[in-house]
């Protein structure tokens, strides 16, 4: 059986509802929480394995999305713990709890802290270019506003969810003068940026990125009008499998997404959600731990703590569509 609020978290991954990685983080511990706290369970053993078919349920909806995986790392270690010892049930609830706020408060920290960051790259009378929505992206523009900065930004649709707009939208409400257009004019609005910002879903061990397809556009845009591309990521989004060659699991979405009616026979709508930007494309990463080149992210992978049976299920998740 799997908990309500992890089946309705569940239900927002398939539908796109999140406006970035650390945005579905933060919802699903808040329903991760809600199920520890609620679930009517009669002792321990029941009570981790209700958790770790939250884990499944979960599982069974995400592409490769470093910052979800991490946490599930986190939490299947919390219950491989209790499992091993000898825990009350209500200990063992408030032990999943107090891990996962914590784990919630030390993700919102490296927020604040890459947005002080990037805050500081940011210079007054710059001219900043984006690309779909990204909270660490966000948390930078708020940062320099609020130290008083005067820049603009320029930013596309993001089709095919149009995440653009939303960013558009917050932007303006933080006073940041906006020019916004379709992703087809890219060639229009990046030169004469200072930089380019874009966030990252995963950051594999060869410093690769997985990002918002269209990203991988924008970065060879930069590099043809010599501007600096920069990727804003906490270390959640390092994701310490690739060191062991896990590939990256990705899915292709409905083409409903793409065109409004019926596909006409013989065609095949092409919609990935996500694509790779090369190393080589990427200036630096803005980090809660500073501004890092691509060939350090292995030294911050090493430090993950990785739960043995959720890499298991891992092995097999890769390998199985969703």
């Amino acid at each position: 059986m799997v908990d309500l609020s992890v089946l309705e978290f569940c239900d927002k991954i398939k539908y796109n509802k999140f406006g970035g990685a650390a945005e579905m983080v933060e919802d699903g511990i808040k329903s991760i929480v809600l199920a520890a706290r609620t679930c009517d369970v009669s002792n321990v053993e029941e009570f981790s394995n209700r958790m770790e078919a939250d884990v499944d349920a979960i599982l069974g909806v995400i592409e490769s999305i470093a910052p979800m995986t991490n946490l599930l790392h986190a939490y299947m270690s919390e219950i491989d713990e209790i499992r091993q010892g000898k825990f009350e049930l209500d200990a063992a609830r408030e032990k999943v709890v107090n891990s996962l706020e914590n784990y919630l408060d030390r993700q919102s920290k490296a927020l604040g802290i890459i947005g002080q960051i990037g805050g500081q790259m940011i210079k007054n009378n710059d001219k900043v270019a984006t690309f779909s929505t990204s909270g660490s992206v966000m948390a930078m523009f708020k940062a320099a506003r609020e130290e008083g900065k005067e820049f603009t930004a320029v930013v596309t649709e993001a089709r095919p969810a149009n995440e653009g707009i939303r960013t558009m939208t917050e932007m303006t409400e933080m006073g940041i003068p906006v020019t916004f257009g379709v992703d087809a004019i890219l060639s229009y609005l990046i030169p004469g940026s200072s930089m380019f910002i874009a966030g990252a879903d995963v950051i594999n061990s060869l410093g690769d990125v997985l990002a918002k397809v269209g990203t991988y556009l924008g970065a060879l845009m930069a590099r043809e009008y010599g501007v600096p591309f920069y990727v804003a990521a906490d270390s959640s989004k390092f994701d310490p499998l690739t060191i062991q060659g896990f590939p990256l699991k990705l899915n292709l979405q409905g083409p409903d997404r793409v065109l409004d009616g019926t596909t006409p026979e013989g065609a095949f709508i092409l919609n990935p959600s996500f694509e790779m930007i090369p190393a080589h494309l990427v200036t630096g990463y803005i980090t809660e731990m500073g501004l890092i080149s691509p060939g350090s992210v292995t030294s911050v992978m090493r430090q993950a703590k990785l739960s043995e049976s959720l890499t298991v299920k891992l092995r097999d998740w890769v390998n199985n569509p969703n």
